[in-house]
């Protein structure tokens, strides 16, 4: 079983604390929803289980290991991140999807049957298999969030983490998302989400962790 835990982490940006002595864990099978109030470091956990934000104190370990001590490379095979706000590269959706192979792939990136089938199925998943050959500049901000969503899913990392995952989704599209999530939990990764509304909280979790100024309130 996939872990990641976190040991008395106060962690920040700069000198500016923004997490104080967090303890936690998050496993594969299981969907783990952090929610709280604006400003309260949601983000900022996310980041920091994934090695995007360094502690200043205590220890983040995957698997046993000290998270600082593993190559880049590696952790891209083990955890990836579905964010808010996205780059508009003038890619087609199918090159962006092909991306998420990148960890897996080795230089120069030529791509196998393989990698192309999974990123169709990446494509089919996500509901976007008609927008493979349109440019990202060229959809909307819900549609770029799955183009997005669809690149997570063909990196297949063991960890997955969504920022405010539904920002730009229409309901149904929402709706289709969590589905998404409790079935990539069902099927035995780690899927650790930042909403913002209790109510999906409570629907879609197997575990929530609320958050205030910092800390892990319950």
């Amino acid at each position: 079983m996939d872990m990641i835990e976190l040991h008395h982490v106060t962690a920040g940006y700069g000198d500016k604390p923004v997490l104080h002595d967090i303890t936690a864990a998050f496993q594969s099978g299981e969907l783990t929803v952090i929610i709280g109030p604006n400003g309260s470091g949601k983000s900022t956990l996310a980041a920091l289980c994934m090695g995007l934000v360094r502690p200043m104190e205590g220890k983040v370990r995957w698997n046993g290991r000290d998270l600082q001590s593993i190559p880049v490379k590696e952790r891209a095979v083990t955890a990836g991140l579905l964010s808010q706000e996205h780059p508009v590269p003038s890619l087609s959706v199918r090159r962006l999807v092909m991306h998420g192979r990148f960890s897996q792939v080795p230089w120069p990136r030529t791509y196998a049957d393989d990698d192309k089938v999974l990123a169709d199925r990446a494509l089919e998943r996500a509901g976007i298999m008609d927008l493979a050959d349109c440019s990202v500049a060229e959809l909307s901000g819900g549609q770029r969030q799955k183009a997005y969503l669809a690149m997570l899913l063909n990196q297949d990392p063991e960890m997955m983490f969504f920022d405010e995952p539904s920002t730009f989704l229409d309901l149904p599209s929402q709706k289709q998302l969590e589905r998404t999530m409790r079935s990539l939990a069902r099927e035995g990764y780690g899927v650790i989400a930042v909403v913002h509304d209790l109510n999906t909280a409570l629907k879609l979790a197997d575990r929530i962790l609320v958050m205030e100024k910092g800390q892990i309130r319950f």
